[in-house]
């Protein structure tokens, strides 16, 4: 039976990593709709002063703006990630979990929906910390973000020598008999 198991185990989480993905996505646009529908264009909605404002604001570029105006190239782009992340999808569970895969994958998938339905993306989280002014920026730009510290944080790992066995490679694995 655990033979079983652990044949299903990839498969299962990389499920997990979808309905991860699926919740960031419908979280992400929803967000995004009610912007879109309840803030005018470029005005500010303090909710923390000094902390935390909700603005409207079309990026047409990458996170902070960059590549401003480049939709098109950057939506390819994003295509071409989402591709390898799916065709990868069962490694890179394994690797570095269901939650980062879904958070990257979501957060991809969100942004480029508005680039392909709107030409931009709906930013709307305004933070300033002390005297700095962050960019506005949206659910999924944060789950890219935290997906990709939590890589780069388990990958440190893995060169240092911390790694985490996973299921297949443990030595119970290989002596389960039928």
């Amino acid at each position: 039976m655990r033979r079983l198991f652990l044949r299903l185990a990839p498969a299962d989480r990389a499920m997990r990593a979808g309905i991860s993905a699926a919740s960031i996505i419908v979280l992400d646009q929803v967000t995004k709709y009610l912007t879109r529908r309840y803030i005018p264009f470029n005005e500010r909605i303090t909710v923390i002063p000094n902390f935390l404002d909700l603005t409207y604001v079309r990026n047409t570029g990458a996170a902070w703006g960059i590549m401003g105006g480049w939709n098109g190239i950057l939506a390819l782009f994003s295509l071409a990630i989402i591709a390898v992340i799916f065709m990868y999808r069962h490694h890179l569970v394994r690797e570095v979990g269901a939650g980062v895969v879904g958070a990257v994958g979501g957060g991809i998938i969100g942004n480029l929906l508005d680039r392909l339905r709107l030409g931009w993306v709906t930013d709307m989280i305004d933070i300033h910390l002390f005297r700095h002014h962050w960019p506005a920026f949206n659910i999924a730009d944060a789950a890219i973000c935290i997906g990709v510290l939590v890589y780069v944080i388990r990958s440190a790992r893995l060169v240092s020598g911390h790694r985490r066995v996973s299921d297949e490679a443990s030595p119970d694995a290989a002596n389960v008999s039928g």
